[in-house]
């Protein structure tokens, strides 16, 4: 049976001095997750003050536009909220390790180099292999009023390795020009890879084909009934023809519909002995 993957996140700012984008522009301090092996905002000496989840800000993830499932090799988006009227700065860092020896497990990509950066682990010798998510300076400030909100891609490794943690933590400042009085929090998320049959027991299945994900943030792994494959085409809901493709390995195949809209498509596999049709989502 293939083994579960844990996904656990975890944020957190630097001190966050809102007249000195100097000092912040950085991003959060390496290894201030709360990791296995990392401090936490508050105890390395920066946000000290008061305790983790100690304020009345909302912290939350989204991984996946909520679709707690994923598959090796696919990319994901991973959203980061804090939520407190009044607040005007905020941030976050993340960390994905693999549970079994807390090693980093997974590659994020940035998708806004204005607010958001990968930072490596330079700090411990025992954590080099370590890559973090965190903001920029103009990340800081919120998206709307008393919002903080970072967006970053986060593409999961190409087998199954077991169980994976992504630790995130978040922090809300005052901005009055110190680290004193901000509020700071650590949370988790626990997700798991999807139960659809994987490539290697689709080939033994005979109610092929066999679409997943299926809802897909874009790349799709089809299972054919037969290897006497024409093409793959991909109609919207009002019957237009809006992708073809015509390369397969036998039996099986990858296409990406991460270009189109949002919403439903009938994916049409054309074969000798007829064609098979099967409706996907794309929810990016």
């Amino acid at each position: 049976m293939k083994r579960k993957l844990i996904f656990i996140t975890i944020a957190c700012a630097i001190c966050i001095a809102g007249i000195a984008p100097e000092i912040a522009s950085n991003g959060a301090p390496i290894s201030s997750t709360g990791a296995p092996n990392e401090g936490s905002c508050g105890s390395i000496g920066c946000h000290d003050d008061t305790p983790a989840n100690n304020g009345i800000a909302i912290s939350s993830i989204i991984f996946n536009n909520g679709i707690t499932e994923y598959f090796p090799g696919e990319t994901y988006s991973i959203t980061i909220r804090i939520e407190e009227s009044g607040i005007q700065r905020f941030g976050y860092q993340l960390l994905a390790l693999k549970n079994s020896d807390e090693s980093n497990c997974g590659t994020f990509k940035i998708t806004d180099s204005v607010r958001t950066q990968i930072m490596a682990n330079s700090v411990n010798p025992q954590l080099l292999d370590r890559r973090y998510a965190t903001y920029l300076y103009p990340g800081t400030s919120p998206v709307s009023s008393g919002v903080g909100e970072w967006t970053i891609n986060w593409t999961a490794p190409n087998s199954d390795i077991g169980n994976i943690t992504f630790y995130y933590a978040t922090l809300a400042g005052d901005d009055d020009g110190s680290d004193l009085g901000d509020e700071y929090y650590l949370n988790s998320l626990v997700i798991t890879p999807s139960t659809t049959l994987d490539a290697g027991s689709i080939k033994k299945n005979d109610n092929l084909p066999i679409l997943y994900p299926n809802p897909t943030t874009g790349l799709l792994n089809i299972g054919f009934p037969s290897t006497d494959i024409s093409s793959v085409e991909v109609y919207d809901i009002s019957g237009r023809l809006v992708g073809r493709f015509d390369e397969f390995e036998s039996g099986q195949t990858k296409v990406n519909i991460g270009n189109m809209t949002n919403g439903n498509y009938i994916v049409k596999i054309k074969q000798n002995t007829g064609n098979i049709s099967k409706q996907v989502t794309l929810k990016k």
